[in-house]
Formats: C-alpha cells, sequence, structure tokens
C-alpha cells in the first residue's frame, strides 16, 4: 500500500506535484518522539478547537443580542447587518457557516420569548404578538401553534400551576 500526496497546482511546468511515502514507513514508531512536546501539541490543538467552537456560534449569539435590544420590534436582516457593519451578504454567509439562517434565529427568538410570556405573565394576546414582533395577533396565534402544536390560549392554560407560573405564585 502506498500513501500518495499530490498538489494538483502546477509549479515548475510540470502536471502535479506528487510526494509517495510506503505505508511501512508510516508505521514505524517517531524515534525523536517527545512526550512533553506531543502534550503541548495537544493542548494547543484543544485551545484551538475550543475557540473554533465558540466562534463559531459568535454571529448567531450577535443577531440574537442585537435583536433582544428592541423589545417590541424585530429589526429586518438590513438593519442588523448594518448594525453589526457588515453587509447583508456576509451576514447571511456568515449565519450559514454556523448552520442557521437569519429567519431561524428570529424564529427562535419569537418561540423562546412568546412561551416565556405565556408562562410568566398576565399580558394579553396582542400585547404578546406585540412584543415579540408581530403586526397582528392572527398571525402570532398561526406561528405559535406552528411551533408548539397547540395555540397559545391552550399552551397557557397547560402551564397554569406549573413552578414559575403567575397563577402559582403567591
Amino acid at each position: 500500500m502506498l500513501y500518495a500526496w499530490t498538489n494538483l497546482t502546477s509549479e515548475f511546468g510540470a502536471h502535479a506535484n506528487r510526494f509517495e511515502v510506503g505505508l511501512e514507513v508510516l508505521q514505524q514508531p517517531l524515534l525523536l518522539a517527545n512526550a512533553m512536546s506531543t502534550e503541548i501539541g495537544r493542548k494547543m490543538c484543544e485551545q484551538f478547537m475550543s475557540r473554533q467552537e465558540r466562534a463559531s456560534q459568535e454571529m448567531t449569539r450577535q443577531v440574537t443580542e442585537l435583536l433582544l435590544s428592541t423589545p417590541g420590534q424585530m429589526p429586518g436582516m438590513d438593519a442588523v447587518s448594518e448594525a453589526l457593519n457588515i453587509y447583508s451578504r456576509t451576514l447571511r454567509r456568515n449565519l450559514q457557516a454556523e448552520q442557521t439562517t437569519f429567519k431561524d434565529i428570529v424564529d427562535q427568538l419569537r418561540q423562546d420569548l412568546s412561551k416565556h410570556y405565556l408562562k410568566r405573565s398576565h399580558l394579553n394576546l396582542d400585547s404578546i404578538a406585540q412584543l415579540v414582533g408581530f403586526t397582528e395577533t392572527t398571525n402570532f396565534r398561526r406561528a405559535f401553534k406552528r411551533w408548539e402544536g397547540m395555540p397559545p390560549a391552550q399552551y397557557r392554560r397547560q402551564s397554569l400551576g406549573a413552578p414559575g407560573s403567575p397563577q402559582s405564585r403567591p
């Protein structure tokens, strides 16, 4: 078995650059291996991966924080990208890299806030709809039913008596 690495860019007029190593060479122990260097390298890799994981959700966090900073309004993607000083295409691309979309973030935020208000407040549905960025209560009801599989009034009734609900407080 042979391990080969091929660089398809042409250098020195060649069609391809190729480096081949026999598998038996790759299976031999490293004679100059150093346990301390290995540990340092492992830690560096773990730190890099940790930073990558945190950074991979950075744009989603920034968008969510910006949307939460404007209660009762849900700014559009253009307004959010302008507030973040980036083009909307860049925002879309960055969110795609984090495997989400602006619409997904807005929907999730609306869903979470709606459930919070229904469980922990006495606000009527019109007020909740407005607080989570819906201009029409009927659109809010429709969206909530899509999210939770039941209308908001039924969700509120089911959460009555649950710890932390407004009706269960003394």
